[in-house]
């Protein structure tokens, strides 16, 4: 019994996190490049929607780093990079137990969980919240679209509170995917750390449910799911309002970019 439910908690969780993976690369490559020019790192427009999400983006790296035992030598954002992107440079380990490629894969992800937990402070220090009076009943795409229509219908659009909280969320929410970069160095790292904690789940859940291991293992597993599903969920409504407010006019731009070839 306790081995279906974990599965289909990691089901939904893995399903968040692409979710919220691609709703941040939509708002990064569709949306915020549709402003960029032939300046460096695309012109300072896109440099200034970049550069809170981009810091804290880079501070997620640093957090893993540190995380998995590992100082961290710089954080360098996006505006003094020379390639544009914003860096975070390990150091040396302050671990006796650290191991690198574990270090490579929670670095790699941390950004999505940090950018997130940032997300939803600034939101509440606005006072920002989410209308979630829509019934789950209707589906997850549908609870998704009624949340993200009656919160955006509840916002003050004369308030100073409503854009700064829209401009943060952008920017926050188009650097919390990681990038390609992040993605070579972590995507197998992750992996196999992920494959080793289902494949010990399963053997222990399955063949030795009765061990203090499988108990340890399952409510280890469990209370990090029950703490992340939530501020994921957040994530995915906080993106995907952004998205809803952006995309349209990032079209209209493209196409006009487009009409006059600049």
């Amino acid at each position: 019994m306790h081995v279906d439910m974990l599965v289909q908690k990691l089901f939904v969780f893995v399903l968040q996190v692409v979710t919220l993976y691609s709703l941040s690369r939509i708002l990064f490559v569709w949306v915020l490049q549709a402003v960029a020019t032939r300046g460096r790192a695309g012109g300072w427009l896109v440099n200034l929607c970049r550069l809170p999400g981009n810091l804290i983006h880079e501070v997620g790296h640093a957090i893993g780093y540190r995380l998995s035992g590992y100082r961290v030598k710089s954080i360098v954002s996006c505006m003094h990079d020379e390639r544009g992107r914003g860096r975070c440079v390990p150091g040396e380990a302050w671990s006796p137990i650290a191991l690198p490629w574990v270090a490579t894969a929670t670095a790699s992800v941390f950004p999505l969980v940090f950018g997130t937990v940032v997300l939803w402070g600034w939101a509440n220090a606005l006072g920002i919240s989410l209308d979630t009076s829509a019934s789950h009943d209707e589906g997850a795409l549908l609870y998704f679209w009624d949340t993200v229509r009656d919160t955006l219908l509840g916002l003050d659009v004369h308030s100073w509170r409503t854009w700064a909280f829209l401009y943060l969320a952008f920017s926050i929410g188009a650097e919390l995917a990681p990038s390609d970069a992040d993605l070579r160095r972590g995507l197998f790292p992750l992996l196999l750390l992920a494959g080793l904690v289902a494949v010990a789940g399963l053997w222990f859940g399955t063949n030795h449910p009765e061990t203090a291991a499988w108990s340890f293992l399952y409510r280890a597993i469990v209370g990090a799911l029950t703490w992340l599903s939530p501020l994921l969920t957040f994530g995915i409504m906080t993106t995907g309002l952004v998205a809803v407010v952006t995309v349209i006019p990032a079209m209209a731009l493209r196409g006009l970019r487009r009409l006059l070839d600049v």
